[in-house]
């Protein structure tokens, strides 16, 4: 017995809706195991589809926000604007992955997500809607602020403990220089006088080994003073000071460090003067370690509040091009705490070697004005 044509069409026509009932059941429970949010979003930013994550995130039911518009419901991170992460992708961008941030009705809290979206072809071959999968990273982004916060903190009690070393450093070099410096001082002074008083041969020998020995001592001790805490730096400023560290470098280490004072100095802040003095000591240092060489070079300028210090040298130098590299590893830190410090007071530090070159290390810094003296070349 034939069946009727109506009936086998209705029957085949309730078999596709069968499987595709059951396929969107299946569709709907592989969504639903999925750990990240999932979205289906038409051409028209209409919301399709949510999985349960999506639900729990920000407490909804699929039921109430299917049909709705993805920019009323999901406020701030997805919008049909120009540079909206869904229109690009309904545009045809293959793939676009961003971080955004979601404000949720319900307790008024901000979600950040990281977007992964993909476009959805229908047999036509054009695009029918995307596919957004969101990944909630919200503590991961607190977490990196309070990192970042900590970082801050760190830094600026690092600072605090700078200046109050140099504090300390300042009342050793004044002690070293007051209650041992002066008294040997006056000792050389005493022992010239008492060489004039006695023609013993033996007696003048012991004299004249006792005003050397003191003589060497109270070499020793304005070295250590000057070391600790140069008064150059405190008395007359930064450049003269420089300039003093130059000429010590020379005489202490051999490293013949020409020096140029390009224009007037600016007084900056007592932290600033003080870190630039130490970075500039820990270049020329780094110079004499590293370099090969015996000659480097020492340049300050002040335009515009903005001072800017070059060192450089002709040693053997390196790749600049693998810096950020040196200073993610131990044998790099000096370069990176310099950076460091340098950001941390408004600055910047550039780098610029290569194998055979030498090395330039120029730090930008901001100043407050005041004249100080004109050009000066050594």
């Amino acid at each position: 017995m034939m069946k009727h044509p109506v009936a086998a069409t209705v029957k085949a026509k309730k078999m596709k809706e069968t499987r595709f009932i059951l396929s969107c059941n299946e569709l709907e429970r592989l969504y639903d195991i999925e750990e990240h949010g999932i979205i289906v979003i038409d051409k028209e930013f209409t919301i399709i589809q949510i999985n349960r994550v999506i639900e729990n995130l920000f407490c909804v039911k699929r039921e109430k926000i299917t049909g709705s518009k993805c920019f009323k419901t999901f406020k701030n991170g997805l919008c049909p604007s120009q540079c909206c992460t869904i229109a690009e992708i309904l545009k045809g961008k293959i793939h676009i992955q961003s971080d955004i941030k979601i404000e949720n009705d319900t307790n008024c809290s901000l979600h950040h997500f990281r977007l992964n979206g993909f476009p959805l072809w229908g047999k036509s071959g054009a695009i029918q809607g995307a596919l957004i999968f969101l990944e909630d990273v919200t503590a991961q982004r607190l977490t990196e602020t309070l990192i970042k916060s900590y970082e801050r903190k760190l830094k600026a009690l690092s600072f605090e403990l700078t200046l109050a070393e140099e504090r300390e450093r300042r009342l050793i070099a004044q002690d070293l220089h007051d209650q041992i410096g002066q008294p040997l001082a006056l000792s050389t002074m005493k022992l010239s006088i008492l060489h004039t008083l006695t023609r013993d041969r033996r007696i003048l020998e012991q004299i004249e080994e006792i005003h050397r020995l003191t003589e060497e001592s109270l070499a020793h001790i304005r070295s250590m003073t000057f070391r600790l805490s140069p008064p150059t730096l405190h008395k007359f400023g930064l450049f003269p000071a420089l300039k003093w560290l130059a000429e010590e470098f020379e005489s202490r280490f051999g490293l013949h460090c020409e020096f140029y004072s390009l224009s007037p100095e600016r007084v900056c802040e007592d932290i600033v003067t003080i870190m630039v003095f130490k970075i500039v000591n820990e270049l020329l240092t780094n110079i004499v370690k590293h370099a090969a060489t015996d000659t480097a070079r020492l340049t300050l300028e002040c335009v515009d509040n903005t001072l800017t210090i070059t060192v450089s040298d002709r040693g053997k130098g390196f790749d600049s091009s693998k810096v950020n590299e040196r200073l993610s590893h131990t044998h790099g830190f000096g370069l990176f705490s310099i950076s460091e410090r340098v950001s941390y007071i408004g600055g910047e530090m550039t780098v610029r070697s290569e194998p055979g070159k030498g090395t330039e290390v120029t730090l930008t810094l901001p100043c407050v004005t005041k004249d100080n003296g004109g050009e000066d070349k050594e």
